[in-house]
């Protein structure tokens, strides 16, 4: 927008760029409509409804794998607290809506998915401390590589409390020859399907997620990710090295952070208090799946990065992710 005082009495009005006039100038070089219109189909503008209850903090996570046929799989996670009221034999009848959709750049619709969960399977729960449980779901899309706008969306049906989550996102490309990294899952349990029905399936384990990250002694803390792409020696076995680290995530990296989902890019991070947890492996598998528990009884309560670096011994390639978890 542009603003002009045509007769330097200090009284501006709106430049109508059509508009024919002696003093009626663009005060830019070029011409500004398509800048305009671009920006307009980019970001539109900003609406912010009415609801018939409250806003509701809802923990969530998100989570990229790689898909079939060049695409990526995309786990959205989130946790309800609830309330023994609430518990009914093997489940916890917490009705609820949930919405997911993602959006092209210029907000084009991409995906969308509406459900409407009545309740949650025991097996579901997880204790962030002594005084608070959440039940936890996973929604998934399925996505071709690409940046865009992602939302997610929750109502509760008791009060009608909502959670809502928009933001841009960017789907990963895991396609290709090369050594690559998927996200890393915190997690709460990761056991062999056959014995566990969590929100998440990958291949031959089931996950239970912890979407907020926060964790205490009344509840366990797994890793979970994927290796793809690693190559095999004249033996037909493959060979890298994984190293974990968890480091003490401080307040001056705040900054460095930019949070969508659960997504962080910061690397270098290191001190002397660090855990380091060091193995080689040999394999069959070239996309092999890894999952570990964590033990942090020992350290103070406090915010705390996992660092993923995994190094291919054959191709000497090497990858790192990172992830961030709530100690209390």
């Amino acid at each position: 927008l542009a603003f002009t005082d045509d007769f330097s009495n200090g009284n501006y009005k709106y430049h109508d760029p059509y508009a024919y006039s002696k003093r009626g100038f663009n005060e830019f070089r070029g011409n500004t409509s398509p800048t305009g219109r671009s920006f307009v189909n980019y970001k539109p503008e900003i609406y912010k409804p009415k609801f018939n209850g409250k806003i509701i903090n809802v923990p969530y996570s998100a989570v990229q794998f790689r898909g079939s046929e060049g695409k990526t799989d995309v786990y959205i996670n989130y946790g309800l607290p609830f309330d023994d009221s609430l518990k009914t034999g093997n489940s916890i009848m917490e009705n609820h809506k949930t919405g997911l959709f993602f959006f092209d750049r210029y907000f084009h619709p991409v995906y969308e998915e509406r459900k409407t969960i009545p309740s949650f399977d025991s097996s579901r729960i997880v204790a962030i401390n002594d005084s608070l449980q959440i039940a936890v779901n996973s929604m998934e899309m399925t996505l071709v590589p690409q940046r865009g706008n992602c939302a997610f969306e929750l109502q509760r049906q008791s009060d009608k409390s909502v959670a809502s989550f928009h933001g841009r996102y960017e789907i990963k490309n895991f396609a290709g020859d090369s050594l690559m990294i998927s996200d890393i899952l915190i997690a709460s349990q990761v056991e062999i399907k056959d014995d566990a029905a969590y929100s998440i399936t990958r291949r031959n384990l089931s996950m239970l997620p912890n979407p907020g990250h926060s964790f205490s002694k009344a509840g366990n803390l797994f890793i979970y990710f994927e290796v793809y792409n690693l190559l095999k020696n004249e033996s037909g076995l493959t060979d890298f090295e994984q190293t974990i680290e968890v480091v003490k995530f401080e307040e001056e990296y705040e900054t460095l952070f930019s949070v969508i989902g659960s997504f962080f890019e910061l690397f270098g991070i290191g001190g002397d208090d660090n855990i380091e947890l060091k193995s080689n492996y040999q394999t069959v598998e070239t996309d092999p799946q890894i999952y570990l528990q964590l033990d942090l009884s020992d350290y103070d309560p406090g915010r705390y990065l996992i660092n993923v670096t995994v190094k291919d011994k054959i191709s000497q390639k090497e990858k790192r992710v990172q992830s961030l978890i709530n100690w209390q």
